[in-house]
């Protein structure tokens, strides 16, 4: 996955996991996914409603 695409399923989905991130592969006619699997275009993805971010889960707080 790129920071582009990252920023994208954001924009678009709200989320950038790896279901999001191949359903904004799937829109763009992209048939491999985040880990090298295919992606139909005739099987439409339905992106996650989590609404999390690969930055919310790396950020850390130290105390």
């Amino acid at each position: 996955m790129t920071d582009e695409e990252s920023d994208a399923a954001i924009a678009k989905f709200g989320c950038d996991c790896p279901k999001a991130i191949n359903a904004l592969r799937q829109t763009r006619g992209i048939t491999i996914g985040v880990e090298g699997e295919y992606l139909p275009p005739t099987e439409k993805i339905t992106p996650c409603t989590d609404k999390n971010t690969q930055s919310d889960s790396q950020s850390i707080t130290f105390q």
